[in-house]
């Protein structure tokens, strides 16, 4: 997959489902299903999506960055380690800044399962904006036939974990888990980019 039609594909897939999150001011007419059936199916694996969420906080993001630097490594260069630390840099930054501009509500508990009340907004999700950034990194690097299409693989399976894990715990609605994720991954491409041209190991 090209970069360039990536690119559009997730810059559009972003504001469709942020769009639509901040036109409804809460769930979009697909989102209650969307979750409730993401619920339905993971109701005993709960303890399992704590610990997943707290693998975007410190001090356990440390060690999701690390892991995907290694799997960066694994999938490319070993100079193009530094990416996923840069992308959480550029993650972090984001979420500041479109937390200061947008406001939406997060699932509401008479709807929806709500494991912790919250009245932070619910765009953009840290977590979402975190993983699609770092995994990303491994997802666009990708160099190696086998190598990178395992760890490209590898790093799907750990954002659409997490996706379900937020979505599961009732902390985000479904289209602002797609649309935070999308954003992640546009940032994780960019910065994936511009290393790959600061070292010359662009992909061909």
């Amino acid at each position: 997959m090209k970069i360039s039609v990536s690119f559009l594909f997730f810059i559009v897939l972003m504001c469709v489902a942020g769009g639509a999150s901040i036109y409804y001011n809460g769930p979009v007419p697909w989102d209650v299903w969307a979750t409730q059936r993401v619920q339905e199916y993971s109701a005993e694996y709960l303890q399992y999506a704590e610990l997943i969420t707290r693998t975007a906080k410190t001090p356990l993001v440390w060690g999701a960055i690390a892991i995907a630097s290694i799997m960066v490594i694994l999938a490319s260069h070993w100079r193009m380690f530094g990416t996923p630390l840069l992308a959480w840099g550029l993650a972090h930054f984001a979420d500041k800044a479109l937390r200061g501009e947008i406001f939406v509500p997060k699932p509401d508990a008479n709807i929806v399962a709500v494991a912790q009340t919250s009245v932070a907004s619910g765009l953009p999700s840290t977590f979402g904006l975190i993983y699609g950034a770092i995994f990303g990194c491994v997802i666009w690097s990708s160099q190696y036939a086998f190598r990178g299409t395992l760890m490209q693989l590898l790093a799907w399976a750990a954002i659409f974990a997490g996706m379900a894990s937020r979505i599961a715990l009732g902390g985000h609605w479904t289209s602002q888990m797609v649309a935070s994720v999308s954003a992640g991954l546009l940032l994780g491409m960019i910065v994936t980019r511009i290393m790959q041209i600061m070292v010359g190991k662009e992909r061909r």
